[in-house]
Order: C-alpha cells, then sequence, then structure tokens
C-alpha cells in the first residue's frame, strides 16, 4: 500500500510540476524515491514487492529516462529499466509488462523515448522466451518491424538492430513472411532525378524513400541475423538489396553496410558459400562480394 501510494502522490505531483534546473519539487523527490526504492529492490529481498508494481509503473520511468532538468532521475530510470527488461518474471507478470511496453511505443510521441525503449523490448523477450505466450511474442516482432517506417532514422536503427536479434529466434515461417513483407517494399523503384530540375512531388518521392529504406532495413536483418550461413532463401535477398545500391542515402548507406558485414564473416568459407549461388546471381553480387 505504501508503494502504491507513493505512485499515486507522484502522479499527482506531475500535474504541477513546473521543469527547473533546481530539482526541488516534491515531483522530482518522490520520483528520485521510487527510483532508489527500485533499484535497492532489485537486489535484495524486496525484488518480489518491487516486481508487483512494475506493470503500473512503466510509464512514468520510461518517461523519466528524458526529465531533462534533473540528471540523478534520468540516470536511475535508465538503469531501472535496464534492469526491468533482465528479469526473469512469472508468466502472468512479464505477459503484462510486454503488454505495457508495447502500449507505450504504440502512444509515446517522444522518438527518444522509443529508441531507448525498443532495445529494452528486445531484452525483455529473451529473458522471458518461455513465459512470453506466442501471440505476445508475435505482437512484438511486428511491432518492432513497424518502426522500421518511422520518421526518424535513429528509430529505424534501433528497430532494425532489435529486429536482427528477435529473428535470430525466429521460426522458418516467420522468416519467410518478413522477408515477403519487406521485398514487397522494394517493388516499386524510386523515379530518375534529372539533374537541376525539381521533383514534380517531393512529398510522395520522400514516403518512397522511406518505405524502400525499410525494406533494405528489413532484409538487411534477415542477412545479419545469420552471419556465418547462407539460407536458401538468402541469395535471393542479397540480390534485392544490391538493386538498391543506387538508391539515395540511407537505402546506399544500409546496403554499404550490409554487404561489408556480410563479406566479413563469410570471408573464411566463401569458397564453399559461393556454391550456393546460381551464376546469374553471383554476377550481379561480383561487385558487393
Amino acid at each position: 500500500n505504501l508503494i502504491r501510494d507513493m505512485i499515486t502522490s507522484v502522479n499527482d505531483w506531475k500535474v504541477d510540476h513546473i521543469p527547473s534546473n533546481e530539482g526541488t519539487s516534491n515531483y522530482i523527490r518522490g520520483c528520485k524515491t521510487l527510483l532508489t526504492f527500485f533499484v535497492a529492490g532489485f537486489g535484495y529481498s524486496a525484488r518480489r514487492l518491487a516486481i508487483e508494481h512494475i506493470p503500473e509503473i512503466l510509464p512514468l520511468f520510461s518517461l523519466l529516462q528524458e526529465q531533462h532538468d534533473d540528471e540523478d532521475v534520468a540516470r536511475l530510470a535508465n538503469v531501472v529499466m535496464q534492469f526491468l527488461s533482465q528479469i526473469l518474471y512469472t508468466a502472468d507478470i512479464s505477459e503484462g509488462v510486454a503488454n505495457k511496453i508495447l502500449a507505450l511505443l504504440d502512444e509515446s510521441a517522444m522518438w527518444h523515448v522509443v529508441n531507448k525503449t525498443l532495445p529494452l523490448l528486445c531484452t525483455l523477450t529473451f529473458s522471458n522466451r518461455f513465459t512470453l505466450s506466442r501471440d505476445v511474442r508475435s505482437r512484438i516482432l511486428d511491432t518492432t518491424a513497424a518502426f522500421l517506417e518511422h520518421d526518424q532514422i535513429e528509430v529505424r536503427q534501433s528497430a532494425s538492430s532489435s529486429l536482427t536479434s528477435l529473428v535470430k529466434c525466429a521460426s522458418p515461417e516467420v522468416i519467410t513472411d518478413i522477408n515477403s513483407k519487406f521485398s514487397a517494399k522494394l517493388q516499386k523503384r524510386l523515379p530518375r532525378v534529372r539533374h537541376g530540375k525539381p521533383l514534380k512531388n517531393p512529398a510522395a518521392y520522400s514516403k518512397l524513400v522511406l518505405t524502400r529504406h525499410a525494406g533494405v532495413l528489413g532484409l538487411s536483418c534477415l542477412v545479419l541475423a545469420f552471419p556465418y550461413t547462407i539460407p536458401d532463401w538468402m541469395p535471393e535477398v542479397l540480390v534485392l538489396l544490391a538493386n538498391c545500391m543506387d538508391d539515395p542515402n540511407p537505402i546506399q548507406g544500409t546496403v554499404q553496410r550490409t554487404f561489408a558485414e556480410f563479406r566479413r564473416t563469410h570471408m573464411d568459407t566463401w569458397h564453399e558459400d559461393r556454391k550456393k549461388f546460381t551464376s546469374a546471381q553471383l554476377e550481379i553480387l561480383t561487385d558487393m562480394l
């Protein structure tokens, strides 16, 4: 009851809080008290008490990561959120925590919060992969993949890194679905831009660049998730990526980094790996590999 009362008080103080450099408001002091309790509770017998309140306290702690008027609060919030993602929960609590994080990602208008929360969702999935239901794991994968089309490139990069990790534990059926989904985003090519002439529809062009970048990022996740093998679907994925090499940045940069990493991880076994490619595929990929 004491913890719940403290949470209620902090939420009430938040309404009247005016950001300042002094950090002496009831809201800031209450946040520090809650965060300090959770940090201490994770290491001692009070962990059980702390875990019970995690689902209801998650929205507050995620926002506190961006509490710029008090560095201590932001630092403690980052530490607590890292702890929260690494705990092995019981089945009922793990579902609640995952659903709460998914709701936060859907509702958050602050890209900095999304950028910091996506890796935590990935860590939570690995820490609790045997207690999370298949439906929740599927929603986590879909939500992460959706952020590959976020307007902010930092969010797209964070989502790409998280999706690469999630794909490593995905079933062949899920990998096939991801391959089809992101390959489809590359079907429409960018119109040729003539030097010195303005675009007829700059908004549509920018939207298409974003869509194609999402497709390239999604396929790159598949390639990078299997650094030392060549699954049957990989040669065609590499060909699709190579065909995007002439696209503008950030698409071109993503393709270059993907092939650079592919060369690095397959250099020693390329004499065997190349046998899984057709002669037509090798001809297209010659300059890239």
